[in-house]
């Protein structure tokens, strides 16, 4: 099976182009598929966790389906520990 090598990239603040795409080392042939595939997936993750920004309390309308202030906060916390690991 073939091991992927990453760069530790420090991605917060950082735009989504900027991310270097992650090495892949496969150590078969048969391994190769599966380990751009991995590779692919790590590289996707990172771009799109990067790419999250906090919610704003009016982008999602005042009506009574609205989320309130603490629902919003709780969300960007959350996205907040995410990024943290």
């Amino acid at each position: 099976m073939g091991t992927i090598a990453t760069r530790a990239v420090d991605w917060r603040g950082a735009p989504a182009s900027a991310l270097p795409p992650p090495e892949v080392v496969a150590s078969h042939a048969g391994a190769d598929q599966l380990t751009r595939w991995i590779g692919v997936q790590a590289s996707t993750a990172i771009r799109h966790a990067a790419s999250l920004r906090p919610f704003k309390r009016d982008e999602f309308g005042s009506g009574p389906a609205s989320p309130g202030d603490a629902h919003v906060e709780a969300a960007n916390e959350l996205m907040r520990d995410l990024r943290a690991g």
